[in-house]
């Protein structure tokens, strides 16, 4: 009899410090939940982060790379680039998990750097079609730049046109691939 007391007198004094401790409002406060949050806004960060940059390029850095490279005569057939359809947003039926986030985040480093070395690019180009804007008086070194600006747009162009996803759970190769490209340019 004396252990079935002893037990309900704990089991009602346990009942009473979890009742305290779950009404308290710093339980609901602490990190455990806070963390939770943080995780959901750092996936739907990283998802809007990686539109974000890429209607950038789409919207600023691409259009003046297509104005720059318009105003240059005798351009040849291959380094003319025309602009693409726009791109479409990112799949939100993407699981975010680990994995994804992670090659997201990663992607999003990758445009920051293309963004950035197109813009060192197209400064250099803004110089030669303000001292000439006739392809076939460019030097070497001018010519390997136009051909080297025209390859990463190229790419980029390819990359941000292809589907982010094809079977909605993981991150389609080719994306993976084009973004592997991408890291290979200079200063990447």
């Amino acid at each position: 009899m004396i252990p079935v007391v002893v037990g309900s007198i704990a089991l009602v004094a346990a009942g009473y410090g979890l009742k305290k401790y779950l009404n308290d409002e710093s339980f609901f406060e602490s990190d455990v939940f806070s963390t939770l949050e943080e995780d959901e806004n750092d996936d739907t960060d990283a998802l809007s982060s990686f539109d974000v940059i890429k209607k950038t390029l789409e919207n600023s850095t691409l259009k003046e790379v297509f104005l720059a490279l318009g105003e240059i005569k005798n351009l040849p057939l291959e380094l003319s680039i025309k602009p693409l359809q726009s791109y479409k947003e990112t799949a939100i039926d993407l699981p975010l998990n680990d994995e994804n986030l992670a090659i997201l985040k990663s992607f999003c480093d990758v445009l920051e750097k293309v963004k950035s070395l197109l813009n060192t690019l197209l400064d250099e180009l803004d110089m030669f079609v303000v001292r000439e804007n006739d392809y076939s008086k460019y030097n070497h070194e001018e010519k390997e730049k136009m051909q080297e600006l025209v390859l990463l747009v190229k790419t980029l162009q390819e990359v941000l046109s292809l589907p982010l996803t094809f079977d909605h759970v993981t991150i389609n190769r080719a994306v993976k691939r084009g973004y592997e490209k991408l890291k290979h340019f200079e200063a990447i």
